[in-house]
């Protein structure tokens, strides 16, 4: 099973835009062949004629609750700066009476689906996780013998351990009866039983989730996770960018002043466990797309998301955090394909 460690510049490790485009929303579009609508603000550049010799396609997306037409605006602004953000060409957004429409070229159809997806990102300690394989066999924390979280770091000031019996286990720090039964009956192989598409719960209670399709998780894998200690609103700001020593992409995340606070005192915490109370699960909408460990407190205030990244899944990613949640989910009402002439 791939895994990811934590570095003081080097904080978690995922791959495609699979992992985002399997968040877009709970229900399956429906497919039909039609003509593509016309009046739009254009995002991302001009069209390439190698782009419409290839199709085109319609993405409409509507609210899963009602949206105020002050929503839908805001809501189609910040698909546009993420289309704008991930270089991708071609593609006009526009708001209708219920909906917000996607179109552009048939072959990014995946990647104009990604844009709806709700954004809610959050940083949750891992306090089980069970691979297809079987559960992982440290599963209570276990302080590790002569190591300091606070090796070869600078010590923070303004951050301090949180004490207490984390919210979803018991006094031994074990699961406690409600989320072991939660755990045990989450079955990731079967879809209706995925929390995708919402974190599973309020940001201060522990959750049960799966792995995205394309992280760095074996697919199937189900944790059991803490309350969040970060969300989105917690890094201020991410860009994609390319390692100058091995040319591959990254993912380069500022954090706000209490981002940096709270990463130290998480990364500070998990530092004194084994294995896999010594991780954190980042989930975007509801879908885990990595769980690093952490070898050591992390002060700097920022860290780069690194793994099997092109360009172009780099920006997706980069312009997803950045650009914030979305106003309200979205799903996928329907696809509509014109192919080439």
């Amino acid at each position: 099973m791939p895994s990811s460690r934590v570095r003081p510049l080097a904080v978690l490790s995922l791959v495609t835009a699979l992992a985002l485009s399997a968040c877009s929303g709970p229900a399956a579009p429906s497919k039909k062949v039609t003509g593509a609508g016309a009046g739009a603000t254009r995002a991302g550049g001009a069209e390439s004629p190698a782009a419409s010799g290839g199709g085109r396609s319609s993405v409409t997306f509507r609210g899963t609750s009602a949206l105020s037409t002050g929503m839908l605006r805001d809501t189609a602004e910040r698909m546009r700066r993420r289309a704008t953000a991930q270089g991708l060409t071609g593609v006009r957004i526009e708001t209708r009476s219920d909906s917000v429409v996607v179109t552009g070229p048939a072959a990014e159809t995946d990647r104009m689906q990604a844009l709806g997806s709700t954004g809610l990102l959050h940083f949750r300690p891992v306090l089980a996780m069970e691979g297809p394989g079987g559960p992982q066999p440290t599963d209570t924390p276990r302080p590790r013998q002569g190591r300091a979280a606070t090796e070869g770091l600078r010590a923070d000031p303004t951050a301090s351990p949180s004490a207490g019996v984390v919210p979803g286990t018991d006094a031994s720090g074990a699961l406690n009866a409600a989320l072991q039964r939660r755990f045990t009956a989450l079955d990731c192989s079967r879809p209706g039983q995925r929390p995708d598409g919402t974190d599973g719960g309020a940001p201060r209670d522990p959750v049960v989730a799966c792995a995205a399709a394309g992280a760095t998780t074996a697919r199937g894998t189900k944790y059991a996770l803490a309350p969040a200690a970060l969300d989105g609103a917690d890094v201020d700001a991410a860009k994609a960018v390319r390692d100058t020593q091995t040319g591959s992409w990254q993912v380069r995340l500022s954090f706000t002043v209490k981002g940096a606070a709270k990463l130290a005192d998480l990364t500070g915490r998990l530092a004194l466990n084994q294995a896999p109370r010594n991780e954190f699960a980042v989930i975007l909408d509801g879908a885990v797309l990595t769980a690093p460990s952490v070898g050591q407190r992390l002060t700097g205030g920022e860290a780069v998301i690194s793994g099997s990244f092109d360009r172009r899944s780099a920006a997706q990613l980069a312009a997803l955090v950045s650009s914030g949640a979305l106003p309200a989910p979205l799903s996928v009402a329907e696809v509509t394909t014109v192919p080439a002439a």
